[in-house]
């Protein structure tokens, strides 16, 4: 909305409710006068102010503008921690000379893709509501709702099919089993999940066998054994790296080394603890949710608020034109 100053006479009429409605100068074949067109301008001391009379106030349109505009400064700088703090993981991980863990298991490669997806959404929000850009604001919130509905489809495919995710959880802790040693990412993975649930392998502790390293086949110095996050009684201060040496052993029955280490596996406990959780989890996920509802919302309102005033505009220049091209404006 911008700001023309106009000398205007003294005598000029104040606005009317007539004189605000929305019709064409022409509409009506009595009209004679130019200056019921100006009508609509609005008298600010000896400053004259466009302004959509029967469309959005200027506060509303500013207020809706500058809350979608910071809402997007919020999630831009986030999103940039989230790239910063990838990079900085990845540059750690390089340091220990760890490169060929797959991408699936490097936490940094998440980080990385979720804050340049955020940082490209958001940019488009901020500049869709500074530069108030129709199609900006459009692709902002066309890209939140897609995101919303991926969101709400993998969680409805979690809770539908979730036998399914268990054989899935269990195909996982399998093959992470097997590449235990060659991955950091994955190794520091695995061990957080057994000392946070108190388990041992996929389905249970025998599931070590399938490691090279620990199978009671291999060479190495820990054949037959778990790693020390199955055994029991771990200290954060001192852990001993080999306190699951040799229990899994024929000579250790399943009691016996239950006194040691954690015997039971992962994957029930784990899918035990989310059915348990199930209710944490629904309020978590609308809690993250309603942001995102709140963005879509603020995005449409304030793109059909733009979109109202450009009719606005065109609609008021047609009639100033009609008026020239008649002989009947006249600019004070």
């Amino acid at each position: 909305m911008g700001d023309i100053d106009l000398e205007v006479p003294e005598d000029i009429p104040q606005p009317t409710i007539a004189a605000q409605q929305e019709s064409s100068f022409f509409s009506n074949p009595t009209t004679t006068s130019v200056d019921e067109i100006d009508f609509i301008i609005t008298k600010e001391g000896t400053k004259y102010h466009w302004c959509l009379c029967c469309h959005v106030p200027e506060l509303a349109h500013n207020f809706v503008k500058f809350l979608l505009f910071g809402y997007n400064i919020f999630f831009w700088m986030i999103s940039i921690l989230l790239i910063i703090l990838g990079i900085w993981a990845q540059a750690k991980k390089n340091e220990l000379q760890d490169v060929g863990s797959a991408f699936y298991t490097n936490p940094a490669f998440y980080f990385i893709i979720l804050g340049t997806l955020m940082f490209i959404i958001a940019f488009a929000g901020c500049i869709g509501a500074l530069r108030e850009n129709l199609y900006m604001l459009r692709v902002f919130g066309v890209c939140m709702i897609i995101s919303v509905i991926l969101q709400i489809l993998l969680g409805i495919m979690c809770y539908a099919f979730s036998q399914t995710a268990s054989n899935a959880m269990n195909a996982f802790a399998s093959k992470a089993i097997k590449n235990y040693q060659d991955d950091i990412d994955l190794k520091n993975t695995i061990d957080t999940i057994q000392q946070t649930f108190e388990c041992c392998g996929g389905s249970g502790y025998r599931d070590w066998e399938n490691n090279e390293y620990f199978s009671c086949d291999s060479i190495a110095v820990s054949k037959c054994s778990v790693p020390f996050s199955c055994c029991r009684g771990l200290k954060s201060d001192q852990v001993d790296t080999q306190c699951g040496f040799g229990y899994m052993s024929p000579d250790y029955f399943d009691l016996e080394a239950n006194k040691k280490i954690y015997t039971h596996g992962c994957t029930p406990i784990v899918m035990t603890y989310l059915n348990e959780q199930m209710l944490t989890v629904l309020l978590v996920v609308i809690i993250i949710m309603i942001p995102q509802f709140f963005g879509i919302f603020a995005s449409f309102l304030f793109a059909n608020q733009v979109f109202d005033e450009e009719v606005f505009w065109k609609d008021l220049q047609r009639q100033k034109d009609e008026a020239r091209r008649a002989g009947l404006y006249r600019k004070y």
